[in-house]
């Protein structure tokens, strides 16, 4: 199913009372990054409508680009007008052991806590335009947020988890994950229907389901996408007639040229 503007505006309100942003974690877009609008466009709609698609998982080989089009993706506006309680980044990356995703668990829900605690703040001001007022209706959790303490095992994580996410929208990206296992440490989304996964990685069929959609991103940029990075770092202010090869790469990068 191809996405489009319309497809996906439908679930997006035309005036949003409160837009997120992204958390300090998560990377800035290159100056220089190239768009895989067909790509983009789908995932966005896979992440935004309510299907059964939990989690998209992004694979393709070192290099390619799964980093830095998860990194536009986290800064879409339009992905931060649906996911208004929080997009949110996890670096995973190879050789991870256990105390490391527990430290990986704490900062995310530290993260959560303090965004979502200043996002009620705002709330609770009579001036602001996504006032909600408590009501029967209203999740306990939303109403009152108690501290984090800290998660010493995988289970007290996925049950923080769960807490900070009942009721609630958010994105969580997983970047370069290695192992299977490490997810479900942080698969909230069949609890929490609103919260959607988005997973970079280079491991072949590394989950499949139904509740999981992959893209595969080649290798290398096509030949449309590399004349366009090329051209606009020839206009770039930091490129001139004098610049030798050693200056261009340091400006291109690892760009995946074919």
């Amino acid at each position: 199913e191809n996405a489009s503007p319309i497809k996906i505006r439908e679930f997006i309100p035309e005036n949003p009372s409160k837009v997120a942003s992204p958390t300090e974690k998560v990377p800035v877009v290159p100056d220089h990054f190239v768009e895989r609008d067909e790509m983009m466009a789908d995932i966005k709609l896979k992440l935004i409508r309510g299907s059964a698609v939990k989690a998209v998982v992004l694979r393709g080989p070192l290099g390619c680009g799964k980093t830095t089009l998860v990194t536009a993706l986290a800064h879409d506006t339009q992905i931060q007008s649906y996911f208004t309680d929080g997009v949110y980044w996890v670096k995973l990356g190879n050789n991870v052991i256990l105390p490391d995703i527990l430290h990986r668990i704490n900062e995310l829900v530290k993260d959560m806590y303090e965004n979502l605690t200043q996002q009620m703040l705002c709330d609770e001001r009579p001036s602001s335009p996504s006032f909600v007022s408590p009501s029967k209706e209203a999740p306990k959790s939303y109403v009152s947020i108690e501290p984090p303490g800290m998660i010493s095992n995988e289970q007290e994580g996925k049950e923080e988890l769960l807490r900070l996410t009942e009721n609630r929208k958010i994105l969580i990206i997983l970047d370069s994950v290695h192992q299977a296992r490490h997810i479900y440490n942080f698969l909230v989304t069949i609890d929490s229907p609103q919260v959607k996964l988005l997973i970079t990685t280079e491991i072949q069929d590394l989950m499949k389901g139904l509740f999981f959609k992959e893209y595969v991103l080649e290798g290398g940029m096509t030949l449309n996408e590399t004349t366009d990075v090329v051209s606009r770092i020839a206009v770039s202010p930091e490129v001139n007639q004098s610049m030798d090869t050693s200056s261009m790469e340091s400006i291109t990068g690892k760009l995946p040229f074919n």
